[in-house]
């Protein structure tokens, strides 16, 4: 989807550029920078013009005229290629490029990208020079904004920014553009466990069965430290299973990084005895003892000797021994996992729940 923005009001008057530059570092122009390809990961780019009319005068910029920034792929040459960069095309859709007027949701670390790339984390940076961005100029005359990419894209690509007919290359030569290079995530680099806690239990000490809660920190590593997660999805697994008036009943839910409350996607309507009793009956929906912790997400596994039965409305819910889901990091990759139960639960109810990466 390209966003529409208004028409400027100084591209008429304006003969010249005297800076018109993209970068992503202060100081670092006409370098190459990594980024992941997994469309969702933004690295942050800062355009910057000072525009001077046929007499040199200054020529204010206002926020349509910024707006109406576009980033354009230009050949090493400098000359434009094709057409602008659409503007927020989302995760789902994107194959190519897109620039978004904000950062999304994941965050850019280029440290991480070249650590957990295919590529040697070892490489050097593309060398480029320092320099003073404003090259004697004050600093308060320069017209900024800031925009962000994103790329489902697998193939190098030079940038330069386009203000109607002028383009940034047209200016500054190399100063005027930057390269983005697309870095797979190798997923073989990272690690997950899933310690598990018995947080809750209810029930008389003479009692053989507890109803149970144990909850399941899911974490990432590599041999650089912990990946930090922000969301799960597994669809609001659930299961139903055994012989009637016999079996033990159990459910899992999952929760994002820091979250307190399970996500409620597919949960059925009531939990109860033949569907009598509504779910709020049970400490479903704000599970007791929850301690969210940064960069991890969680699942809750509640188990029940009680004879208890998931129901949609007013019909019973089919057994549902497994989903696949995913697990996304801080910034944007995605990790499939099966989540399922393991046979033979009775005999190993504390270890029903698996993770098994796809």
């Amino acid at each position: 989807m390209t966003v529409q923005t208004q028409s400027s009001t100084a591209s008429s008057t304006i003969a010249y550029f005297q800076i018109f530059r993209i970068y992503h570092a202060p100081g670092h122009l006409d370098d190459c920078r990594p980024l992941f390809n997994n469309s969702r990961q933004r690295i942050p780019l800062t355009i910057e013009a000072l525009a001077r009319d046929r007499y040199g005068r200054k020529v204010d910029m206002s926020a349509a005229d910024l707006a109406s920034m576009e980033l354009i792929e230009v050949t090493s040459s400098g000359n434009p290629v094709g057409e602008p960069l659409p503007y927020d095309v989302g995760y789902e859709d994107l194959t190519g490029w897109s620039s978004y007027r904000d950062p999304g949701l994941f965050v850019y670390d280029e440290t991480v990208v070249r650590q957990l790339s295919f590529d040697d984390p070892n490489t050097p940076n593309t060398p480029n020079t320092i320099v003073d961005v404003h090259q004697g100029v004050d600093a308060v005359e320069v017209d900024k904004i800031h925009l962000w990419v994103a790329t489902g894209d697998s193939t190098r690509k030079i940038f330069a920014a386009k203000f109607h007919e002028h383009i940034s290359t047209c200016y500054e030569g190399a100063t005027g553009r930057i390269t983005l290079e697309p870095k797979e995530m190798n997923k073989a680099l990272v690690t997950f466990d899933h310690p598990e806690k018995l947080v809750y239990q209810l029930g008389n000490s003479g009692e053989e069965t507890w109803w149970r809660m144990y909850h399941y920190y899911i974490s990432a590593h590599t041999v650089h430290g912990q990946v930090p997660l922000r969301y799960i999805d597994m669809r609001g697994l659930w299961w139903d299973s055994g012989e009637e008036y016999k079996a033990e009943y159990s459910f899992c839910l999952a929760a994002h990084s820091g979250e307190t409350s399970p996500t409620a996607n597919d949960l059925p309507e009531k939990l109860g005895i033949n569907g009598a009793h509504p779910l709020k009956t049970y400490p479903i929906r704000n599970p007791p003892f929850v301690n969210p912790q940064a960069g991890k997400v969680i699942v809750f596994m509640c188990l029940s000797p009680f004879n208890i039965h998931f129901y949609n409305g007013s019909k019973r819910a089919s057994p549902v021994m497994e989903r696949l889901g995913d697990i996304t990091d801080l910034y944007g990759n995605v990790y499939g996992f099966n989540f399922r139960y393991a046979r033979g639960y009775e005999q190993e109810p504390r270890r029903a729940l698996k993770f098994e990466r796809t």
